[in-house]
Parts: structure tokens; sequence; C-alpha cells
């Protein structure tokens, strides 16, 4: 099995971990040619420093498997109404609850893919059914945060015969999944969620980006949810949004921005991260990070760094998720490709007043990370390995260094 893509949130689909110009990246989740060995890790989330449960997908189909401080175990294969089961976000409250997210294709023969929904108990992962637009063709759904074990928000996007790339976000009340109806800026062409966090039942905070007929994009979008509907807000850019229209613009004016992860420790503050692309005449820079901090009335940039060497305009996302244990203690993973076209890992520390990047383990066969998770001073990244035989990928943050955790074998 090859897995291309988690969401698209461009108005091109694009392979390969390759963002394109005028068009957001595509989160994909193998390089093109790979071929899947023993799975991939695309989020994770951890109760504990040693209670960590982290899903993807396998040849098999949908992935999960646990940490238990020492090493990682595959748990029974979460069940799919259908095949190409994948899982591309998961949320635990307890040992015994916790919610995973993804797509698969059903039964029917159709070149459709459905969103899909697991529910773990404690021993086992119970397939639970989700509302689907009418004559939707795609219905996929990649962030998910559970405040409580009968209160989740999963987002994504639907692609409908009227418009192609619409937002989606699901709520789960204990009993069944209902669609809740997502704002959109005017003049919106294309929109999609990729990254959602709950501080509490009444708070919670959607990322992604949108296109719009009034501005280049896409660009970076946030939803807030206060329990009862979502509304919308606008980031900022760095050194303000390119306007609608052919080039040139102004010289270093943001032409494409998205969030890809975001994180809320509280009410009052949440951290998104993703990657933006500045606009220079006659070159194509490669994506640079993105930060930015809310602090309960406004969004701030945040200056983050970038790793050395990459000259090239085709690159992933620098940022691809990111985990707060507090407002001054964050750490973002992701990214990117070295001037050798290796895929390196990337990881980034916020202590409060910068962000850092941290080295990480050389895996000579290139290694990409999606997802964080951090308790305390504790963190847990997972992705995968290997261009051409790709396997699951954990990495562990012990407060000084990151070290590889021993993968499972599926």
């Amino acid at each position: 099995m090859i897995r291309r893509f988690a969401i698209t949130f461009g108005a091109v689909a694009l392979i390969a971990l390759t963002p394109g110009a005028g068009s957001a990246a595509t989160i994909t989740r193998t390089q093109q040619g790979a071929v899947i060995n023993y799975g991939e890790l695309a989020a994770v989330t951890c109760l504990t420093a040693k209670q960590c449960t982290a899903v993807g997908g396998a040849p098999a189909g949908a992935l999960a498997e646990k940490w238990n401080g020492t090493k990682w175990v595959t748990e029974p294969k979460p069940p799919a109404p259908g095949t190409n089961g994948f899982l591309s976000a998961v949320s635990c409250t307890s040992a015994t609850a916790c919610t995973a997210v993804g797509t698969y294709v059903p039964k029917s023969g159709k070149e459709v893919e459905l969103a899909l929904a697991e529910r773990w108990n404690g021993k086992t992962w119970k397939y639970e059914p989700t509302p689907t637009p009418a004559g939707a063709t795609l219905a996929d759904l990649v962030g998910v945060s559970c405040s409580s074990a009968t209160a989740c928000i999963a987002v994504g996007q639907v692609d409908t015969p009227s418009k192609p790339g619409l937002m989606l976000a699901e709520g789960w009340n204990g009993k069944k999944w209902v669609i809740q109806p997502t704002p959109e800026p005017t003049g919106v062409v294309i929109s999609g969620l990729s990254s959602v966090s709950c501080s509490s039942t009444t708070s919670c905070v959607a990322v992604g980006n949108y296109s719009s007929t009034s501005l280049s994009g896409p660009f970076a979008l946030v939803e807030g949810w206060n329990g009862k509907k979502w509304a919308y807000a606008l980031p900022p850019n760095p050194s303000g949004a390119c306007t609608a229209g052919p080039p040139p613009y102004k010289t270093g004016c943001t032409v494409d921005s998205e969030f890809l992860g975001v994180s809320c420790p509280s009410v009052k503050a949440c951290t998104a991260v993703g990657q933006y692309v500045p606009f220079s005449a006659g070159s194509y820079p490669p994506p640079r990070s993105l930060a930015e901090n809310w602090n309960g009335k406004n969004w701030t940039i945040e200056s983050s760094p970038n790793p050395a060497g990459r000259t090239k305009y085709i690159q992933p996302p620098p940022l691809a998720a990111v985990s707060c244990s507090s407002a001054k203690a964050c750490t973002a993973v992701g990214q990117y490709v070295n001037n050798s076209d290796d895929y390196q890992t990337l990881a980034e520390s916020w202590n409060g007043t910068k962000w850092v990047i941290e080295p990480t383990p050389e895996i000579s066969t290139g290694r990409i990370l999606y997802g964080v998770s951090c308790k305390s001073s504790r963190c847990t990244a997972v992705g995968n390995q290997n261009a051409t035989r790709v396997e699951t990928l954990a990495e562990g943050w012990n407060g000084k260094k990151w070290v590889i955790e021993a993968p499972a074998r599926t």
C-alpha cells in the first residue's frame, strides 16, 4: 500500500511531499514509490511519560501502537468497513478511552474515501460511524481532540459535487458523531482543517488554510469553538499577504501559508505551527517555518528558525505538529530536504521567549516526523524512516536529547 495523502488544501493535488507555487502544501504520508514494510505512524498522544498511543497505517490497513515506557507494541488492528484504512490523529483522555480518526475506502467499489473514526476501550478498537455530506467523494478526518470520554472534536476536509475542498468538523457526544457547520471567510474558493486542540468542552481551536478570490494564497486559517458554534479568524502572515492577481507582488509578502498543527494548554494559550512562502521575484525560496501564539485576544507571529542548507523550493512543510505542556514549553516537529535530497527530521522547542532547533538522531536512509506529544519534560515524536522500505519511526526527548525508540513489528 502506498499512502500518498492525509489531506490536500491547495487547488492542485501534489505528491511526494512537495508544495507547489500558488497552492498550499499537501501532507503526504510516504514518499512517491516507497513500499511500506512495517508501517508508518502519523500521530501520537501521551497520557504520561510511560503511556503513549500512536496511530497510522500498515500494509494490512489502520495501525495502532502503545508505548509502555520501555518499548512499542502493536495493539489489535483497528477495524474499518472497507479497505485502505489509515488513522491520521488520536486523542486519549484515559487508558480506556481513546479516539482515532482517519479515512478508508468503502467496499462499494466507488472511487471515494470516507471518514473513519475508532474508539479504544482499553482492550480493543471499535469502529464508530461518521456522517458524510450527500454525494461526497472525499471525507477525511485528520485531526481530533477529546476533552472528555464523551466530548471530542474531529476536523478535516470534504469534497462534494458542488464544491471540492470544504472544511469539515464533527463532534462526538458520547453516542454519535454530528457534523458541525464551519463559517468561511468571504470569497473562499477552497478550505480545509488540519489539526484541533480542545482545552475544555467549550474551548477548541482548529487550524488549516483557505484560498479566496481576494488574496493570492492559500493562507493560514483559524476556527474557534465555544461549545455551541464555530467562528473563524485570520491570523497574520509574515510581511503581509500577497493580494490576488498575477505577480509581481511586493517583495517579501507571503504568497502561501498554512497551519498544520495546534496545541492549546489553556483557553488563553495556543500555539500553531506550519509553513509559509515569501515572494521573491525571479526565485523560488523553500517554505519557511511558521509559528504563532494566541494569548486569548490576538495571534502573534513568533520567530522560528529554519534548517541550514535548504536552498531548493521543493520542500515539505517544515513544522507539521506541535505539543505544549504550558504556554512557555512547546515542542514542534516536522521535516525538510537537505541539498543532497535526503529527508531529515526537524525538532524545535519554545521556552517562552524563542524557538530553538534541537538535534535529532541521524538515519542514513531518511526520516520524517508527523506527530508529537509532550508530558512535562518528556516528549514522544513519530513518523517514518527509510525512503524505499517505509518503517515506523519513534523518537523520545528525555529532557536533554532525542533518542530513537525501537519500533514494533507489525
